[in-house]
């Protein structure tokens, strides 16, 4: 499957994999950012709602509508210190949160030490994306076969990669997983149940697992967290230092913020998502909602799909013009129309315009639109134990006075009791407290955006450290610390 995932993506069966798969897993390229993402041209992006339940025309919260206008933003091919610093208008990429394995492999074989022989690797990165293989029999239906390419990843590297079968009790070998380790680890006792076996199969004991969520559990193997890939990749230190020139300067007229949606499996006035839109709603001076719907998803995957359907057509001419001796022609990038939260210059554009932004949990205790709020200066508030408190440990520091210094921590019973009220508990912490948090994200943005490795950088823009980098940087120290007897994890 990794051969096909990196050569032709018409041939995984994936439905809409051509979109996301663009790039080296950065997925398909969106228009340049528009001004009227943060509500700067009114009319066009922000709407007083009237359907709110609890109250009429003004009394509904604000929330984001979808914009039909578009800024030709700054042109790629201009130069000048003004383009330098707004080239970041043109890094916005429709990135799926479970590509981090074919990202991570695209940009290893780039990498500068990477080298040939496997036993003098400081670790050897096995590129399996296991998440997408499962993921796409599930999706046409073939749930029971979920353990197949475990099973056969696991059979090629004990049968036919003898660098494995002689290194692996060192501890070396990484495999990254796109998705929570509980699509890895299903419970023993119910072979029924959500997930592959993985985590019980004899040949990856040794290697460490790289997850965008981890077990909250200590565990006796290597199994770290990693940040799920946001949707904005800056060429270089340039339009990163541009666009936190931006969040910097964002006014922030609401106190809150909300993106997501009301789960089906859960009555509105009962689940924590439910109470908070409920609050957001009455709050509507202070509070701003972008929330998700089943259609924009919907809409999002026809068009995803019919990029398929272009990359088919595209692959068909250029047979038929190499068997007629014709010049290819250049490819350029397929038009994606998104809506709504499915837009993630929206959704930026939501979170510059508040202080706090609501992280409530989704399908697992993490999610993207964590990291999302910190790029976009905005400080996450979340519910539950789990979802930020341990987890990460390679991009912020373990101890809970600094994890605290980056988001704010409210019980969800408390707020599903009715104890609290979220929009009192945010409205009491005071102006310079948040501004010193606001300050402690700003550092933390260039740790937690992936580079855009597809692209050259202008000359004098400068290279940063990126989510990857210090992935490697923490792979590589905590195997000096393990053969230090070291326990612990890295936290630089």
């Amino acid at each position: 499957l990794n051969r096909v995932l990196l050569d032709d993506c018409l041939d995984t069966n994936i439905k809409g994999f051509c979109a996301t798969s663009r790039h080296g897993g950065l997925g398909t390229r969106l228009p340049p950012w528009d001004d009227a993402f943060e509500g700067k041209d009114p009319g066009s992006s922000i709407s007083s709602s009237s359907s709110s339940s609890r109250g009429t025309g003004n009394d509904g919260a604000r929330r984001l509508l979808a914009s039909t206008s578009r800024s030709s933003g700054s042109s790629s091919s201009s130069r000048g210190d003004i383009v330098e610093s707004e080239g970041w208008r043109n890094q916005w990429y429709f990135t799926d949160n479970s590509m981090l394995d074919l990202i991570f492999h695209s940009r290893l074989l780039q990498h500068r030490c990477r080298i040939s022989d496997p036993g003098s690797a400081d670790f050897l990165f096995i590129p399996a994306y296991l998440g997408w293989s499962i993921w796409s029999l599930v999706e046409h239906g073939l749930f029971a076969k979920r353990d197949d390419p475990v099973i056969e990843l696991e059979r090629y590297l004990l049968e036919e990669n003898p660098d494995f079968k002689g290194l692996v009790n060192r501890g070396d070998h990484v495999l990254v997983l796109g998705r929570p380790i509980w699509d890895f680890k299903r419970d023993q006792d119910k072979p029924e149940g959500w997930g592959s076996d993985l985590w019980w199969r004899p040949a990856f004991k040794n290697v460490t697992l790289v997850t965008v969520e981890a077990p909250v559990e200590w565990y006796e193997r290597e199994v770290f967290s990693i940040p799920y890939p946001t949707c904005f990749h800056p060429v270089g230190s340039a339009q990163l230092q541009g666009w936190i020139r931006h969040v910097r300067e964002q006014p922030r007229p609401y106190l809150y913020s909300f993106v997501g949606g009301k789960r089906a499996h859960a009555t509105r006035e009962g689940s924590l998502r439910g109470v908070l839109l409920d609050d957001c709603e009455k709050d509507a001076k202070r509070c701003i909602i972008l929330e998700c719907t089943g259609a924009d998803a919907e809409a999002a995957t026809a068009a995803a799909v019919e990029i398929g359907r272009q990359a088919q057509k595209r692959k068909e001419e250029g047979e038929r013009n190499s068997r007629e001796g014709k010049e290819e022609e250049e490819e350029s990038e397929p038009e994606l129309s998104l809506r709504g939260c499915i837009d993630p210059r929206r959704v930026a554009g939501v979170m510059l315009q508040s202080e706090f932004c609501l992280q409530p949990v989704g399908d697992s205790l993490t999610r993207r639109s964590f990291f999302d709020s910190i790029i976009a200066g905005c400080i996450p508030v979340v519910f539950v134990a789990g979802t930020f408190d341990r987890q990460y440990p390679w991009y912020f520091a373990p101890e809970p006075e600094a994890r605290r210094n980056v988001s704010v921590m409210v019980d969800s019973d408390d707020v599903i009791g009715g104890k609290v009220r979220i929009g009192e508990v945010l409205g009491g912490i005071s102006e310079e407290r948040k501004r010193e948090m606001r300050e402690e994200l700003y550092r933390h943005i260039p740790r937690l955006l992936l580079r855009d490795h597809t692209r050259e950088a202008e000359v004098g823009e400068g290279v940063f450290g990126d989510m990857v980098d210090r992935t490697i940087d923490g792979l590589i120290e905590r195997k000096k610390m393990r053969r230090a007897g070291v326990a612990g994890s890295y936290f630089p």
